[in-house]
């Protein structure tokens, strides 16, 4: 293995993260940096009424948001299973928000 592999390998394996390692880069900005500059493109926010906290932080980067923006908080699941437990509200809310991305172009 040549020096540069070995280089990589103990970086990757002391947890080094993937986009610094392909984009040589510091740390990527947060989402909630990132979403008041994402108006004019249109924003799904799903969260979870589950979790306090992830409730809050959505309903926060909701505010920050320029329009079209939309949240749906599910009362019944996590967010990364609405689409499964909810798939016709889901695909409804998707629908909706590509419509708002070709109104924009």
């Amino acid at each position: 293995m040549c020096e540069h592999s070995q280089n990589l390998s103990r970086l990757i394996g002391a947890g080094f993260p993937t986009y610094q390692l392909l984009s040589w880069s510091s740390t990527p900005p947060t989402l909630s940096s990132l979403v008041p500059k994402i108006a004019p493109r249109p924003l799904l926010l799903i969260a979870t009424a589950k979790v306090k906290s992830e409730r809050d932080i959505n309903r926060t980067r909701y505010r920050a948001a320029g329009e079209p923006k939309a949240l749906w908080v599910v009362a019944d699941t996590g967010h990364t299973e609405a689409a499964q437990r909810h798939p016709r509200e889901y695909a409804r809310r998707i629908v909706a928000t590509f419509d708002h991305t070709r109104a924009v172009r």
